[in-house]
């Protein structure tokens, strides 16, 4: 039995000491501590704040979804729904977004919530959004600055900011205007960035205040249970907003994020959790408690291999050829089958193409997790294209393969004996502490390889394709004012595939993007710019008292959905 949580006496104790006013606060209610019986769930703690826009991990964005609602929001399969806004429609050249909202809406505070408020906080997620480059429950994943997801509005990147690009016609009606035609505008606004803020968040100088991340409120389906409801190092309690009139109906009490509750599933069988959604994947003592009430799913965390640019494996210059067949016969060479199978138990989705990798995270993360797929290696084949490029140019040198924390080594060691073995070349595994480190190594022009873990920050194909190989607004190559933690992987000769992208963002016919939008994976993958390996899998347990969870197109729990039976 789930039990109830150990912080209801403590908010009795808390409210017996303040005074009664302070107890009965419009955000902080008295009584949203008494008599209620919350879910507990495993959690990693937000840092450093839980403003939506420096949530920088899947933890953190879904607890930042929680307490904020953008003007949409996202189901299963990917599909935008309204939530703030009543109706998102653009121009034909899809540089122009006229958004109205729901009439007198207001913070879980009181306080109205109103069009100019997007204005202010989408101005300052713009300048202060974080670079996704935490580490997570699932490893180090990178991905494109959250910023970046306001890079086509008029001012980003200027003194002025993106707040030149909204105008504001009423309360509750605004247009957004954009630099560039990008016509999947309308699906990044379910990220938490493009949540509207109330007024209080911001100083004179227009900065996040920094009480307002640690005492947070907004429209969101859940709200704060109380002041102090974070409690460092230890857990975050959360309580419907009933202030809240969107479709996210919520259908429990509560929420207690317990920090650093995940295991082996032993808390969920001794009652300690109602929800973990940190479980190993193959949960080998899959005991009869957890039995029907654990389940596992292919994740939209992209892992590819990415091989440095220089030398014998250039992709432009006078040894353009070489190094496309050297790249090649190093994507051929590795057995993702086999190490699936052998170093990651099976539980990940072996990827022969970069185009799978990205297209339908949606239906990729419905799959069954199973390494064992038509993916077949041709050694011969492999062995020919790097022979072809020794003829054009012997190299005798050394690949480096970078490590990045226990977790890569094993499978690193692996691919470097196959690489051995295979095409008789040098390599050797590297140990490094960041990415970021074997980033620099490999500009300073080391012949280091690299692992990154690529997440999209909204459904659909061009999330990852734009930030990793687009060009800047522009229409320049990136420079280091707008530099990701992925930009060195952007460093390649991509001048194709940025012109394909291109083409495709200012496509509003949908199904004419689509076919852009593969084309442009398609010159990734014929290029070889970065090595397809694998989509790791992820899992979850619930104890039998809450109702099955159901997952979002990333694969992230439904809290506010969740009941007790």
């Amino acid at each position: 039995m789930t039990p109830k949580t150990a912080l209801k006496p403590m908010a009795a104790v808390l409210c017996a000491a303040l005074s009664l006013a302070a107890c009965a606060s419009v955000s902080s209610p008295a009584d949203t501590t008494q008599n209620l019986e919350y879910l507990s769930v495993s959690a990693v703690e937000p840092s450093p704040s839980l403003l939506p826009s420096v949530a920088t991990s899947t933890d953190t964005v879904k607890l930042a979804q929680l307490l904020f609602s953008s003007l949409v929001y996202w189901d299963e399969k990917g599909q935008i729904h309204n939530d703030i806004a009543t109706s998102i429609t653009h121009s034909a050249d899809c540089r122009d977004f006229r958004i109205q909202i729901q009439p007198d809406l207001k913070y879980s505070d009181g306080t109205a919530l109103t069009a100019d408020d997007f204005a202010e906080s989408w101005s300052a997620a713009a300048q202060n959004g974080s670079v996704l480059n935490t580490l997570n429950r699932s490893g180090n994943t990178v991905g494109a600055a959250v910023s970046q997801l306001f890079a086509p509005i008029v001012g980003f990147g200027t003194e002025v900011g993106v707040r030149q690009g909204l105008e504001v016609h009423s309360t509750t009606d605004f247009t957004v205007h954009l630099q560039v035609p990008t016509c999947d505008f309308a699906q990044r606004l379910g990220h938490p960035a493009f949540a509207p803020l109330p007024i209080q968040a911001f100083s004179s100088e227009g900065e996040y205040k920094a009480r307002f991340g640690e005492t947070p409120y907004g429209y969101g389906p859940y709200m704060l249970a109380r002041e102090g409801a974070w409690e460092r190092s230890a857990r975050l309690t959360l309580v419907p907003n009933e202030r809240y009139r969107g479709p996210r109906r919520v259908l429990n009490e509560g929420l207690v994020f317990e920090f650093g509750a995940s295991g082996e599933g032993q808390r969920l069988i001794d009652g300690q959790l109602s929800i973990d959604d940190g479980l190993p994947t193959g949960l080998s003592h899959r005991k009869a408690p957890l039995d029907r009430n654990y389940a596992q799913w292919v994740s939209t965390r992209l892992q590819v291999l990415v091989l440095p640019d220089l030398g014998a494996l250039s992709l432009s210059g006078d040894r353009e050829e070489e190094g496309r067949l050297r790249r090649a016969a190093i994507s051929g060479a590795i057995d993702r089958v086999a190490l699936c199978h052998s170093v990651l138990a099976g539980h990940c989705q072996v990827l022969p193409d970069f185009p799978r990798g990205i297209w339908d995270p949606a239906t990729v993360m419905k799959t069954q997790v199973n390494a064992k797929t038509e993916l077949m290696v041709n050694l011969e084949q492999v062995q020919q294209w790097w022979k072809h490029a020794q003829d054009l140019e012997p190299w005798q040198g050394t690949l480096v393969l970078a490590a990045v924390g226990e977790g890569q080594k094993a499978w690193m060691t692996e691919v470097a004996k196959t690489l051995r073995r295979v095409l008789g070349i040098d390599v050797q595994v590297k140990q490094y502490l960041t990415v970021r480190a074997a980033q620099n190594d490999a500009a300073a022009g080391e012949m280091v390889a690299y692992s990154l873990g690529l997440r999209p920050l909204y459904p659909g194909p061009g999330a990852l394709l734009v930030p990793l190989f687009g060009a800047t607004y522009d229409g320049s190559a990136r420079g280091e004012d707008a530099a990701t933690e992925t930009e060195t992987l952007a460093g390649l000769n991509v001048l194709q595939i940025r012109e394909t992208l291109g083409k495709a963002q200012a496509t509003a016919d949908r199904a004419k993007a689509t076919q852009l939008y593969y084309q442009a994976a398609q010159q990734v993958e014929q290029s070889v710019a970065v090595v397809p390996l694998w989509n790791l899998a992820e899992a979850f347990g619930w104890t039998p008292r809450v109702t099955r969870p159901q997952l979002d197109w990333q694969g992230a729990i439904q809290y506010w959905s969740l009941e007790l039976r």
